[in-house]
């Protein structure tokens, strides 16, 4: 009896890995549509499948060092200043020259409630010189926000890519849920105007 009990537990673990395997290669097979072209940003959504919201990609070149754009990015208090609908933003703890934990708060139109999530930044430096900067959720660290609908669901990474000594491309992939009461018209209609904005932005800077 044993026996049977310790075989059923393998085989729910081998059936939710052999799950988990087939979701992630269908999230990977989903075709990003192009949806903004302009400026020299391009901005790209997919919906995967059983889920409300999209996600979104988008692209750009600069004319910076991959050190430098690295830099400016890790200047949390500064997203005021260039992120498209930042209503706060800051350094919450400094793990390591690695590992940085940063809060944000989204604003929201009217009568929808602010966003907000704790977002651990993984920078990994490869061998070639670029960057690329794991983003997932920390919500650990924060406190209770009355008012505030706490992000529940988020992940995504920034890519920096050098081109030349004075030349970078940059691409930004997040996947987030901003839970709560919104409509995910709403949300899918941000989807492609934060990241447009926030590059345009950018590129005033770069």
């Amino acid at each position: 009896m044993i026996l049977n009990l310790k075989n059923i537990s393998l085989n729910s673990i081998i059936f939710l890995l052999f799950t988990f395997c087939i979701q992630e290669t269908k999230a990977q097979n989903i075709e990003w549509n192009l949806a903004k072209d302009k400026n020299g940003i391009k901005v790209y959504t997919r919906k995967l499948p059983n889920a409300n919201f999209k996600d979104y990609r988008v692209e750009a070149a600069f004319n910076t060092t991959a050190d430098n754009f690295l830099s400016f990015l890790l200047d949390f208090e500064n997203y005021k200043n260039w992120f498209a609908n930042t209503e706060e933003c800051y350094l919450i703890e400094k793990k390591s020259e690695t590992e940085l934990i940063q809060y944000f708060e989204a604003h929201a139109p009217w009568p929808v409630s602010n966003r907000e999530c704790a977002t651990k930044f993984d920078i990994k430096r490869l061998d070639n010189g670029n960057i690329r900067i794991n983003l997932s959720l920390a919500n650990e660290y924060l406190q209770t926000n009355n008012g505030v609908v706490r992000i529940t669901n988020f992940s995504g990474f920034w890519e920096i890519t050098k081109i030349s000594e004075n030349k970078i491309s940059v691409v930004q992939q997040i996947a987030s849920d901003p839970g709560g009461a919104i409509p995910a018209w709403l949300a899918n209609a941000v989807v492609v105007d934060t990241p447009y904005e926030s590059f345009n932005n950018l590129k005033k800077v770069f």
